[in-house]
């Protein structure tokens, strides 16, 4: 019914613009809510039109009128306002839906535009970390997020020795547990994970120092 009576109005607001020259047939205004109004969509239940349309704000309001024409002096009824940050805002494309004996309303909205500025405000989140930690930076890899920072508790297993193999090429041995610094599977892709592992002696534990 609602789809049926869209159709409708898109004819009448067709029928409107046929005897208007190309000049101003470019544009027209929703003849039955001039402001707010776009994205119409309308319901029919018990006798009357039920009429709701974009706002562009955090509220959501519905007009009735037993006619179509009557919706363009009945007044509007707010029915929602949005209140959560992440979709309060921008509400536009609002539908009725009457299903399994309920009325349903589907809308979009967008989030506070608070949260893409970077003048804030800012809200508290929570503790990244409980170690010793400075001048932290955090980076998407793969999809993740990454803490990175100059940590020390002061322990060896932060502490790694140079052992020189005599062809510049040394290696990077962990104090605390004598094991080696080694790229996994000897990958040369980007972004390959690093750990510590036995000695292999092979290239994937060996490491050249080069000035900057």
């Amino acid at each position: 019914m609602a789809r049926r009576l869209l159709t409708l109005l898109a004819a009448l607001l067709l029928a409107l613009s046929l005897g208007q020259s190309s000049a101003s047939a470019a544009s027209f205004a929703n003849p039955v809510k001039s402001v707010k109004g776009a994205d119409p969509w309308i319901a029919y239940h018990d006798g009357n039109y039920h009429l709701v349309t974009t706002s562009w704000t955090d509220a959501i309001t519905i007009r009735k009128s037993p006619t179509l024409a009557g919706l363009a002096s009945t007044p509007s009824v707010q029915v929602w306002q949005g209140g959560a940050a992440n979709r309060c805002c921008n509400i536009w494309a609002p539908e009725l839906h009457f299903l399994n004996g309920r009325w349903y309303l589907y809308y979009v909205a967008g989030q506070n535009v608070s949260d893409y500025i970077p003048m804030g405000p800012y809200t508290y989140r929570n503790q990244l970390n409980s170690a010793w930690m400075l001048e932290p930076n955090v980076a998407t890899i793969n999809g993740r997020l990454y803490l990175f920072g100059s940590a020390s508790g002061g322990g060896n297993n932060q502490k790694w020795r140079l052992e020189d193999l005599g062809d510049d090429t040394p290696r990077l041995v962990n104090v605390a547990t004598g094991k080696v610094l080694d790229t996994e599977n000897c990958s040369s892709t980007d972004g390959a994970d690093l750990r510590q592992w036995s000695l292999l002696n092979n290239t994937c534990q060996q490491w050249r120092l080069m000035p900057v």
